[in-house]
């Protein structure tokens, strides 16, 4: 631990999230000596934003960070608040994202045809994916049948539609509702 850490009793941390089916997020852990208020300012390359969680959040337990590309580099920036105003940090780490699966059988091939960030509403763009064979399902075949509903996807693209969140599935999601 450093010695001008003023709240923070553990350095932070950042690791891949332990849940597979969900790559592209990581988690930041660390302790402090009094709930505090968390801001997580994100950057790569192209983007920058913040993640924000409030004293009811426990960091101990894990900050997930949403809305990283696959295969990037990221800086992550730790600063924290408690209730008197006194602040910590910034603390900086690194983070590179997995790289998505390069077949098309596992993460299907996405090409943005056109995108007007100023019609859109802010945050990301969710879509469920699923497999289907070339021919009509009653003349599938078993191995069809089980390629087809034994597989599914739900991605979360941002504004410039890159992938930023995936979370696979072992049966078919047939479309999102809030």
């Amino acid at each position: 631990m450093e010695e001008n850490m003023l709240l923070f009793t553990q350095t932070p941390e950042i690791k891949q999230n332990p849940n597979e089916r969900v790559p592209l997020v990581a988690l930041v852990y660390f302790k402090t000596k009094v709930p505090v208020s968390i801001n997580i300012d994100v950057s790569n390359s192209r983007k920058s934003w913040q993640v924000k969680f409030n004293e009811n959040y426990d960091p101990v337990q894990g900050l997930p960070i949403v809305g990283m590309r696959a295969d990037t580099e990221h800086r992550i920036e730790i600063t924290v608040v408690n209730q008197n105003g006194e602040t910590d940090g910034p603390f900086e780490l690194a983070y590179r994202t997995p790289k998505l699966p390069n077949d098309t059988v596992n993460m299907p091939e996405v090409k943005l045809i056109t995108s007007d960030v100023s019609a859109m509403e802010a945050g990301f763009t969710l879509l469920s994916i699923r497999r289907s064979s070339l021919m009509r399902a009653h003349w599938a075949t078993p191995k069809q049948t089980e390629f087809e509903e034994n597989w599914g996807l739900i991605a979360a693209f941002d504004e410039e539609g890159e992938v930023v969140w995936t979370y696979l599935s072992d049966a078919r999601i047939a479309g999102i509702h809030q």
